[in-house]
């Protein structure tokens, strides 16, 4: 939420995401019985969305990696220094691996789903760097590549969903 409260220049993106990532979540579990539909009365989640489930879960870390990449290297978005060195602070939260296991915490539900986020938050950002690639573009007198500039991308969206 700190986040989000000191980067609004980010939300077009962040419901951007959120958009594709429900959609992407109904169209792939779009034969079950659960198909993302509730997702659509955030923030007012309903019972499904709390619970930790897979289906949950599965939404949980698509959003995340959509997020990153209209947020990340190559995005459209351009952060700055301060932008940038809040990130670092989150990354490192997001990207420790859960501990303890969800095995380990017995009939407490919170416990469970701070469990399963933090999972997901590892797992979803893990993708995003295995899924990352380098993309690049010659510049120069009809494209003679004497000067080349590479960035770090993302596959699309679908593609990693699939993935």
């Amino acid at each position: 939420s700190e986040l989000c409260r000191r980067m609004t220049d980010l939300m077009p993106f962040v419901k951007n995401a959120a958009k594709e990532t429900i959609e992407m979540c109904q169209e792939m579990f779009k034969e079950y019985r659960w198909n993302c539909s509730t997702i659509k009365k955030a923030p007012n989640f309903e019972n499904d969305l709390i619970k930790a489930s897979r289906e949950w879960a599965d939404a949980a870390w698509k959003s995340k990696i959509r997020t990153s990449r209209d947020l990340g290297p190559g995005g459209e978005f351009i952060w700055d220094e301060d932008e940038l060195e809040l990130l670092d602070e989150q990354n490192s939260i997001l990207t420790t691996p859960a501990s303890p296991r969800m095995h380990e915490i017995k009939g407490n539900t919170e416990g469970k789903t701070i469990v399963m986020n933090q999972q997901n938050n590892y797992i979803g950002r893990q993708i995003v760097v295995k899924s990352q690639f380098q993309k690049c573009k010659c510049h120069g007198v009809s494209s003679s590549c004497q000067v080349q500039t590479c960035w770090s991308t993302l596959p699309p969206f679908k593609a990693i969903a699939e993935g």
